[in-house]
């Protein structure tokens, strides 16, 4: 991997730590497997299941460090839930609700000091990419902002979550909050997931929406309800962007998280493989 390259990753994806590793044994299962499985000692790689466990009829594959890559990606994010961790797998990133900053509107949202991470191949070995991202949380549903005196009419045209099917993440678009004859109020969403090729609409109850986590939504909220407090100040500050020396803070925060994981997530151990993290991070030279 060129020197360029290496670049272009590290402005991507943060900090490189390497990741020190004692191999241990690689079963090829083939291209399907059944429930008997166990689905966290295994990695699919070229159309075909891996397994750090010798299985019924599996067979001893060559040491292969893309399998490896999948392997410890894999158990480090079992591990950060083990830990208490929440991920957000769209975005590879992990918090944890205990490192919510303080801040006076909880029943509005959270917003979390976490990180962004992957496990890359940088220069055929395994690398530990780390870089604190913070995390926005909407805590109040559609329900809980009409009950504090939101207009009807300021509660539609933007993208929510509601918890149809145990889905997790944005899946709808608010087109209407509206009340009945009987003064019930009910939330008209469009869903992003299509059904037979068509977004469908749905009506649904205001305390199963919840609108996106998006600053600019979230502050219009705050203001509607008489505070001035910034949500955009509060990043700034978490992110260091108000510091002489940001650069230097956010550097010591990485390290901050890569010395907590290096003792509270590593050693991975899983079959005979045994992985740590080295905390002195991978130098990127021009």
């Amino acid at each position: 991997m060129s020197s360029i390259n290496i670049l272009d990753l590290y402005e991507r994806f943060g900090n490189f730590f390497e990741i020190d590793c004692k191999y241990g044994d690689i079963y090829e299962i083939g291209e399907k497997i059944d429930n008997t499985i166990d689905p966290d000692t295994i990695v699919p790689f070229a159309g075909k299941y891996f397994s750090y466990k010798p299985q019924p009829n599996s067979t001893k594959a060559q040491p292969n460090l893309i399998v490896l890559q999948r392997f410890v990606s894999k158990q480090f994010e079992l591990k950060l839930v083990a830990k208490g961790y929440k991920l957000r797998k769209w975005g590879y990133c992990a918090y944890r609700i205990e490192d919510a900053a303080l801040q006076p509107h909880k029943d509005v949202f959270e917003i979390f000091r976490g990180f962004v991470y992957r496990v890359l191949i940088l220069e055929e070995q395994l690398s530990l990419c780390i870089d604190p991202h913070l995390v926005l949380e909407t805590r109040c549903s559609i329900h809980n902002l009409v009950q504090k005196g939101i207009p009807l009419d300021e509660l539609d045209d933007f993208s929510v979550r509601y918890d149809i099917a145990n889905e997790n993440g944005i899946n709808g678009y608010l087109i209407d909050t509206f009340k009945t004859s009987t003064e019930e109020v009910f939330c008209k969403v469009k869903g992003y997931r299509k059904v037979e090729g068509k977004p469908q609409e749905e009506i649904i109850a205001p305390d199963k929406v919840f609108p996106e986590a998006r600053p600019e939504l979230l502050q219009k909220f705050i203001l509607r309800l008489g505070s001035s407090y910034s949500i955009i100040d509060l990043q700034r500050r978490l992110s260091y962007l108000d510091s002489t020396t940001a650069s230097r803070d956010r550097f010591r925060a990485t390290l901050d998280i890569v010395t907590k994981l290096s003792t509270e997530i590593f050693p991975l151990k899983f079959g005979n493989f045994v992985v740590n993290v080295k905390v002195q991070p991978i130098i990127v030279k021009l």
